[in-house]
């Protein structure tokens, strides 16, 4: 079994914490803009009667925006991740 520093093996589990919470925030990251543009979209299609072209104009954007906002948050976490995993090659590999 591999023997880390404490303080290495503490910021990777921290990480791998980290990563767990992003995937979960990452449901209603979709979900909420998804719903608001549905219902938005289907009532702006209504009262200005343009059968479903806003709602769809809508849900492209909320797709759209929590894909870019995901993308940005997974960029971010992974090259945190890439660096605790290479400190830790770096403890490992003999000196």
């Amino acid at each position: 079994m591999q023997s880390y520093h404490p303080e290495t093996q503490k910021e990777y589990n921290n990480m791998t914490t980290k990563l767990f919470k992003n995937s979960l925030v990452n449901i209603p990251l979709f979900a909420a803009p998804a719903f608001a543009a549905l219902f938005g979209g289907q009532a702006l299609d209504a009262h200005f009667g343009t059968g479903k072209t806003i709602m769809i104009v809508l849900l492209f954007i909320a797709f759209s925006s929590s894909w870019f906002i995901v993308l940005k948050r997974n960029t971010k976490l992974s090259k945190e991740y890439k660096a605790i995993r290479e400190k830790m090659k770096q403890e490992q590999s003999p000196s």
